[in-house]
């Protein structure tokens, strides 16, 4: 869940490109479970803050909806994704949980798009 907050210096920031999006690209290195990150818009407003789970790189992308299995994961505003497990509000979302919409997957031998 996204609450809003103030922003703070000491906290991460994260990118959230389209209003339809359910993740978000973090903008520096989340160092520890349980830091908080700070949601903005590309005009650089604050709207938001959720917690992540676990460390992320910086430029990887987080979840901020719960999106469910098989659910489309959404970055700014297209379809780039499939989640091939339950994905929590601020756990990574990379290549571990998402098989591509273009390329398929590794096990799959299929390089035709999910959708």
């Amino acid at each position: 869940m996204i609450t809003a907050t103030p922003t703070d210096s000491d906290r991460c920031v994260a990118i959230l490109a389209h209003c339809d999006d359910n993740v978000a690209t973090l903008l520096a290195d989340i160092p520890a479970d349980g830091a908080v990150v700070d949601l903005v818009q590309q005009d650089l407003t604050h709207i938001g803050s959720i917690q992540c789970a676990a460390p992320i790189p910086f430029g990887h992308k987080t979840a901020v909806r719960s999106i469910p299995r098989g659910a489309d994961i959404v970055k700014f505003g297209a379809v780039i994704g499939v989640a091939t497990e339950s994905i929590c509000v601020g756990q990574h979302v990379h290549i571990q949980n998402v098989a591509s919409a273009r390329l398929g997957t590794p096990e799959s031998g299929s390089s035709d798009a999910k959708h």
